[in-house]
Formats: structure tokens, C-alpha cells, sequence
């Protein structure tokens, strides 16, 4: 996720690397996880394909991981690996967080990883939730299945804010801040973007960050690098 820094102690924070680097998993699953992140992750960096065949990749990715986990973890376990708390939060997010609380300030956590864990992390850390919306995918650990569709690395712009279901309690709003760690998050907001200024901040967690660097100032107004911390955007919304 973009809160959190890319890595710590030599170990990626993003939602299914700390899933699947559990020793609270099956060994079924963490080698199953770990397989396709091998096979696929690769995929969506590479400019050896055209961003059609990433997509499809990145889709076929996404669906095996989120049926994985579906099928084989319960709520309890599930919980008990966000309680472990792994995750390691870039310094000033939670101090961003409660501001936007304090000033009521809507905030939409798109993310392509599980919003499940992201609200459980939430509560587990005492975050007040009611400006706070959650666009994701989910687990549904009754059915053992998951929301449809998939939310991917690649096709968050395909996703229209307009219809998600908190929309008219924000709808007022015509300043947004972005901010994202993959190249396409710039994205994010295109479904808002006619009537909408935008500041675009992009967190180039890339460990080739110089070959990528031309990429994301093209996309984004400022481009921090690697475990850079949230500072910058907490001094923005405060003079804003």
C-alpha cells in the first residue's frame, strides 16, 4: 500500500507479501502465493509486453491470489495476521489520517490489496473511520469467495467514484489530492477528474528508481522516492 513503506528490513509491506510471508499460513499457501508472485510480478514492470497483455496478466494474477486466499484462510487466522502487526506505516500517515478526521476531510483508500485488512488494521490502531472510505477487494470468509471486480494494480481507473455507494457524501468536493506508488495510480481520480483540481503525488518505490524516475514526473506533480515518508502530502492538506 502507499501508507506503508516499501520495505522494512529487507521485507515488502504490501497487503498479500505479508499475508504470504505469514507463519500463521499453510505452507500450501505461502508457496502457492509466492509461486504466482514469481511467475506474474515481473509482468508488470517489464517493457517487453504491450499494457493489454499486463492487464490480462495482471487480472489472471489477481483472481488466482484473491481465490486462494478465499479458499483456504478463515476470518480468525485472517485477523490474527493483521493483529500481528507486521505492517510498517510511513512516518506522518497516521498523524495525516487523524487530521483529515479532525477537519473532516473525506479520505478514499483505493487499493488493490484487501479491504478487509485495511479496515481491521484500521480499527486495530484506533483510527476514527467515519471520513474514511474503502474501495478494494474483499474477502468473504462465510462463502469463501471474494468481490467482483477485481481491483488490480492496472485498472483502478476503470473504476468510477461516481457510483460507489458514498459518493453523494462527497460529491461536493473539488479539490483531491492523489496519491499513489504505481505508475497508473495518477489515475485514480480520471472518473472525477472534469470537475476536479488535483494534486498528483507519486511514491516511486521501484528498486530501479532511475529508469522509472522520467516516467512518474510525466505522470505526477511530485515524485518522492522509496520509503519516503508522508511529510509532504500531511504539509499540503495542512496550508490547504
Amino acid at each position: 500500500m502507499t501508507c506503508t513503506v516499501h520495505r522494512h528490513n529487507g521485507l515488502p509491506m504490501a497487503i498479500n507479501a505479508l499475508i504470504r510471508n505469514s507463519p500463521r499460513i499453510s505452507k500450501f499457501v505461502s508457496d502457492q502465493s509466492n509461486s504466482n508472485f514469481q511467475k506474474y510480478y515481473p509482468f508488470l514492470f517489464t517493457q517487453e509486453i504491450g499494457q493489454d497483455e499486463k492487464f490480462a496478466m495482471a487480472r489472471e494474477w489477481w483472481t488466482l491470489e484473491m481465490a486462494l486466499l478465499a479458499e483456504n484462510l478463515d476470518q480468525s487466522t485472517f485477523q490474527s495476521i493483521v493483529l500481528d502487526d507486521e505492517m510498517v506505516m510511513r512516518n506522518y500517515f497516521l498523524e495525516f489520517i487523524r487530521y483529515t478526521h479532525r477537519k473532516k476531510i473525506p479520505v478514499i483508500i483505493f487499493s488493490a490489496g484487501i479491504g478487509n485488512f485495511i479496515e481491521t488494521y484500521l480499527k486495530f490502531k484506533k483510527i476514527e473511520r467515519d471520513n474514511i472510505y474503502i474501495v478494494s477487494n474483499w474477502l468473504n470468509f462465510t462463502d469463501k469467495n471474494y468481490s467482483s471486480p477485481i481491483i488490480h494494480s492496472l485498472n483502478k481507473h476503470q473504476v468510477d467514484l461516481t457510483k460507489q455507494p458514498f459518493w453523494d457524501k462527497i460529491s461536493d468536493k473539488t479539490d483531491v489530492i492523489v496519491i499513489g506508488d504505481h505508475i497508473d495510480d495518477h489515475q485514480m481520480a480520471i472518473s472525477i477528474s472534469d470537475w476536479c483540481r488535483q494534486i498528483k503525488i507519486g511514491f516511486l518505490n521501484n528498486d530501479n528508481c532511475s529508469i522509472y524516475r522520467e516516467k512518474y514526473l510525466q505522470e505526477f506533480d511530485v515524485v518522492l522516492h522509496t520509503n519516503a515518508d508522508f511529510g509532504l502530502p500531511y504539509e499540503i492538506l495542512k496550508s490547504i
